[in-house]
Protein backbone atom coordinates (compact mmCIF):
# COMPACT_ATOMS: atom_id res chain seq x y z
CA UNK A 1 0.00 0.00 0.00
CA UNK A 2 1.33 3.52 -0.69
CA UNK A 3 2.52 5.58 2.17
CA UNK A 4 0.53 8.94 1.77
CA UNK A 5 0.99 10.10 5.40
CA UNK A 6 4.00 12.26 4.07
CA UNK A 7 6.46 12.56 1.32
CA UNK A 8 7.54 14.25 -2.26
CA UNK A 9 3.82 13.14 -3.87
CA UNK A 10 2.44 14.40 -0.65
CA UNK A 11 4.07 17.95 -0.81
CA UNK A 12 3.52 18.22 -3.93
CA UNK A 13 -0.42 18.18 -4.09
CA UNK A 14 -0.19 20.63 -1.06
CA UNK A 15 0.31 17.46 1.15
CA UNK A 16 -3.58 16.52 0.68
CA UNK A 17 -3.87 12.87 1.32
CA UNK A 18 -6.53 12.57 0.05
CA UNK A 19 -5.78 13.82 -3.50
CA UNK A 20 -2.52 11.63 -2.90
CA UNK A 21 -5.12 8.67 -3.06
CA UNK A 22 -7.19 9.90 -5.89
CA UNK A 23 -4.09 9.51 -7.86
CA UNK A 24 -2.88 6.13 -6.36
CA UNK A 25 -6.67 5.27 -7.07
CA UNK A 26 -6.14 6.51 -10.37
CA UNK A 27 -3.34 4.24 -11.57
CA UNK A 28 -5.27 0.78 -9.87
CA UNK A 29 -2.71 1.00 -6.62
CA UNK A 30 -4.97 0.39 -4.08
CA UNK A 31 -5.17 2.29 -0.78
CA UNK A 32 -6.28 2.27 3.05
CA UNK A 33 -10.19 2.98 3.44
CA UNK A 34 -10.54 6.46 4.84
CA UNK A 35 -13.17 9.29 5.17
CA UNK A 36 -12.46 12.88 5.79
CA UNK A 37 -14.42 14.62 8.59
CA UNK A 38 -14.40 17.69 10.69
CA UNK A 39 -12.54 17.88 13.62
CA UNK A 40 -15.22 19.52 16.14
CA UNK A 41 -17.57 16.48 14.47
CA UNK A 42 -15.58 13.70 16.05
CA UNK A 43 -16.93 13.14 19.43
CA UNK A 44 -19.09 10.79 20.87
CA UNK A 45 -19.43 7.96 18.16
CA UNK A 46 -16.49 5.72 16.60
CA UNK A 47 -16.53 7.57 12.67
CA UNK A 48 -15.89 3.95 11.81
CA UNK A 49 -14.87 0.48 13.48
CA UNK A 50 -11.64 0.24 15.65
CA UNK A 51 -9.06 -0.14 14.73
CA UNK A 52 -8.13 3.33 13.06
CA UNK A 53 -5.86 6.11 12.80
CA UNK A 54 -6.38 9.83 12.93
CA UNK A 55 -4.36 12.63 11.48
CA UNK A 56 -4.77 16.17 9.37
CA UNK A 57 -5.30 15.52 6.27
CA UNK A 58 -3.01 18.38 5.14
CA UNK A 59 -0.50 18.59 7.34
CA UNK A 60 2.58 16.42 8.51
CA UNK A 61 3.07 14.11 11.38
CA UNK A 62 4.36 17.14 13.92
CA UNK A 63 0.67 18.00 14.59
CA UNK A 64 -0.33 14.73 15.72
CA UNK A 65 -0.91 11.75 14.47
CA UNK A 66 -3.85 9.10 17.07
CA UNK A 67 -4.13 5.66 17.02
CA UNK A 68 -7.29 4.26 18.62
CA UNK A 69 -6.89 0.98 19.74
CA UNK A 70 -9.84 -1.47 20.73
CA UNK A 71 -10.12 -0.87 23.96
CA UNK A 72 -11.14 3.02 23.54
CA UNK A 73 -15.01 3.35 24.21
CA UNK A 74 -14.87 6.91 22.21
CA UNK A 75 -12.95 8.85 19.85
CA UNK A 76 -9.95 10.67 21.76
CA UNK A 77 -9.93 14.52 22.42
CA UNK A 78 -7.91 15.88 19.25
CA UNK A 79 -5.15 18.60 20.36
CA UNK A 80 -6.26 21.68 18.90
CA UNK A 81 -3.07 21.94 17.08
CA UNK A 82 -5.07 19.92 14.70
CA UNK A 83 -6.75 21.75 11.72
CA UNK A 84 -10.18 21.47 10.66
CA UNK A 85 -10.35 18.85 8.33
CA UNK A 86 -8.98 15.69 9.47
CA UNK A 87 -8.63 11.93 7.94
CA UNK A 88 -10.03 9.10 9.30
CA UNK A 89 -8.24 6.18 8.20
CA UNK A 90 -8.31 2.25 8.87
CA UNK A 91 -5.56 0.55 10.79
CA UNK A 92 -3.60 -1.55 8.11
CA UNK A 93 -1.06 -3.79 9.97
CA UNK A 94 1.88 -4.68 7.39
CA UNK A 95 5.22 -4.04 6.47
CA UNK A 96 7.15 -0.87 5.90
CA UNK A 97 10.11 -0.07 3.55
CA UNK A 98 12.38 3.12 3.75
CA UNK A 99 15.27 4.03 2.29
CA UNK A 100 17.94 6.89 3.32
CA UNK A 101 19.28 8.62 0.12
CA UNK A 102 22.26 10.68 -0.28
CA UNK A 103 22.57 11.88 -4.02
CA UNK A 104 22.50 8.39 -5.68
CA UNK A 105 23.50 6.14 -3.22
CA UNK A 106 20.65 4.09 -1.00
CA UNK A 107 23.05 4.26 2.64
CA UNK A 108 20.41 2.53 4.56
CA UNK A 109 17.30 0.39 4.10
CA UNK A 110 14.52 -0.36 6.81
CA UNK A 111 12.33 -3.14 6.39
CA UNK A 112 10.01 -2.48 9.01
CA UNK A 113 7.70 -6.18 9.46
CA UNK A 114 4.59 -4.90 11.35
CA UNK A 115 2.89 -5.98 13.52
CA UNK A 116 1.07 -8.26 15.99
CA UNK A 117 -1.74 -7.21 17.36
CA UNK A 118 -3.50 -8.75 20.14
CA UNK A 119 -6.95 -7.40 22.26
CA UNK A 120 -8.69 -9.96 24.32
CA UNK A 121 -11.87 -8.66 26.11
CA UNK A 122 -10.67 -5.03 25.95
CA UNK A 123 -7.99 -5.89 28.84
CA UNK A 124 -5.79 -7.91 27.70
CA UNK A 125 -3.19 -6.30 24.91
CA UNK A 126 0.07 -7.81 23.45
CA UNK A 127 1.54 -6.25 20.49
CA UNK A 128 5.23 -7.43 18.42
CA UNK A 129 6.65 -6.22 15.83
CA UNK A 130 10.47 -6.80 13.88
CA UNK A 131 12.69 -5.08 11.84
CA UNK A 132 15.45 -5.65 9.64
CA UNK A 133 18.00 -2.81 8.95
CA UNK A 134 20.97 -2.94 5.82
CA UNK A 135 23.33 -0.44 5.91
CA UNK A 136 26.34 0.38 3.59
CA UNK A 137 28.35 1.08 6.13
CA UNK A 138 28.54 -2.23 7.35
CA UNK A 139 30.86 -5.01 6.28
CA UNK A 140 29.40 -7.71 4.33
CA UNK A 141 29.25 -10.55 7.20
CA UNK A 142 26.78 -7.68 9.15
CA UNK A 143 25.31 -5.68 6.72
CA UNK A 144 21.83 -6.40 7.83
CA UNK A 145 20.47 -6.12 11.69
CA UNK A 146 17.43 -7.49 13.11
CA UNK A 147 15.90 -5.45 15.85
CA UNK A 148 12.53 -6.47 17.51
CA UNK A 149 10.21 -4.86 20.24
CA UNK A 150 7.15 -6.49 22.20
CA UNK A 151 4.65 -4.86 24.27
CA UNK A 152 2.08 -5.95 27.08
CA UNK A 153 -0.90 -4.21 28.82
CA UNK A 154 -3.87 -4.57 31.16
CA UNK A 155 -6.91 -2.62 31.31
CA UNK A 156 -7.31 -2.79 34.73
CA UNK A 157 -10.16 -1.08 34.81
CA UNK A 158 -12.54 -3.22 32.53
CA UNK A 159 -12.10 -6.16 34.96
CA UNK A 160 -15.31 -7.07 36.56
CA UNK A 161 -13.89 -6.60 39.81
CA UNK A 162 -13.20 -2.92 39.32
CA UNK A 163 -15.28 -1.07 40.86
CA UNK A 164 -15.54 2.75 38.72
CA UNK A 165 -16.27 5.63 40.86
CA UNK A 166 -15.90 9.48 39.56
CA UNK A 167 -12.36 9.75 40.92
CA UNK A 168 -10.61 6.88 39.16
CA UNK A 169 -12.35 6.24 36.14
CA UNK A 170 -9.66 4.05 33.93
CA UNK A 171 -6.27 2.37 35.37
CA UNK A 172 -4.22 0.66 32.80
CA UNK A 173 -0.60 -0.55 33.24
CA UNK A 174 1.90 -0.94 30.76
CA UNK A 175 5.07 -2.47 29.74
CA UNK A 176 7.53 -2.88 27.06
CA UNK A 177 10.93 -3.56 25.78
CA UNK A 178 12.50 -2.70 22.24
CA UNK A 179 15.54 -2.93 20.47
CA UNK A 180 16.93 -0.35 17.90
CA UNK A 181 20.16 -0.37 15.95
CA UNK A 182 23.18 2.34 15.13
CA UNK A 183 24.68 2.64 12.03
CA UNK A 184 26.78 6.14 12.72
CA UNK A 185 30.29 5.00 12.44
CA UNK A 186 31.13 7.48 8.97
CA UNK A 187 31.33 6.20 5.56
CA UNK A 188 33.60 3.44 4.29
CA UNK A 189 34.59 2.03 7.79
CA UNK A 190 34.56 -1.83 6.90
CA UNK A 191 36.60 -1.59 3.68
CA UNK A 192 40.29 -0.70 2.94
CA UNK A 193 41.14 2.78 2.21
CA UNK A 194 43.94 4.82 0.90
CA UNK A 195 45.49 8.31 1.89
CA UNK A 196 48.00 10.13 -0.76
CA UNK A 197 51.30 10.58 0.12
CA UNK A 198 53.92 12.71 -1.53
CA UNK A 199 57.58 11.77 -2.58
CA UNK A 200 60.81 13.12 -4.33
CA UNK A 201 61.64 11.14 -7.18
CA UNK A 202 64.56 11.94 -9.43
CA UNK A 203 64.34 15.18 -8.25
CA UNK A 204 61.04 15.79 -8.88
CA UNK A 205 57.92 15.87 -6.48
CA UNK A 206 55.52 12.45 -6.87
CA UNK A 207 52.12 11.78 -6.11
CA UNK A 208 51.73 8.81 -4.79
CA UNK A 209 48.90 6.96 -2.07
CA UNK A 210 49.50 3.95 0.39
CA UNK A 211 47.42 2.15 2.93
CA UNK A 212 45.69 4.36 5.64
CA UNK A 213 43.26 1.86 7.10
CA UNK A 214 42.28 -1.91 7.23
CA UNK A 215 39.18 -3.76 6.23
CA UNK A 216 36.73 -5.00 8.44
CA UNK A 217 33.82 -7.22 7.62
CA UNK A 218 33.03 -7.93 10.61
CA UNK A 219 32.16 -4.17 11.47
CA UNK A 220 28.28 -4.26 12.82
CA UNK A 221 25.68 -2.43 14.16
CA UNK A 222 25.56 -0.96 17.86
CA UNK A 223 22.21 -2.21 19.30
CA UNK A 224 20.36 -0.51 21.93
CA UNK A 225 17.63 -2.08 24.30
CA UNK A 226 14.69 0.22 26.48
CA UNK A 227 12.65 -1.18 28.60
CA UNK A 228 9.61 1.11 29.75
CA UNK A 229 6.73 0.47 32.74
CA UNK A 230 3.96 2.42 33.26
CA UNK A 231 0.68 2.87 34.00
CA UNK A 232 -2.13 5.52 32.89
CA UNK A 233 -4.98 6.83 34.97
CA UNK A 234 -8.36 8.19 34.33
CA UNK A 235 -9.67 10.71 36.75
CA UNK A 236 -12.95 12.55 37.70
CA UNK A 237 -14.63 11.05 34.08
CA UNK A 238 -11.89 10.86 32.30
CA UNK A 239 -11.47 14.56 32.19
CA UNK A 240 -8.34 14.48 33.86
CA UNK A 241 -5.39 12.11 33.08
CA UNK A 242 -2.19 11.08 34.15
CA UNK A 243 0.73 8.81 32.60
CA UNK A 244 3.42 7.87 34.37
CA UNK A 245 6.61 5.89 32.84
CA UNK A 246 9.83 4.66 33.85
CA UNK A 247 12.21 4.33 30.98
CA UNK A 248 15.75 2.30 31.13
CA UNK A 249 18.07 2.68 27.75
CA UNK A 250 20.83 0.43 27.81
Amino acid sequence: LPYTHSGVLCSALAMDKEKSKEVFRSVGLPVVDSLLMARNDLAGVHPMPVPYVIKPNNEGSSVGVYLVDLEQKTPPVLSEDMPDIIMVEAFAPGRELTATVVGNRALTVTDILTDTWYDYDAKYLVSASTRRDGSSRFGANTKFGNFSSLSAGWVVSNENFFTEDSFLSKLKLRYSWGQSGNDQIGDFGSIATLKNLNAVLNGGLAVGQIPDTSPNADSSWETSVTNNIGFDLGLFDNKWNLVVDYLSLK
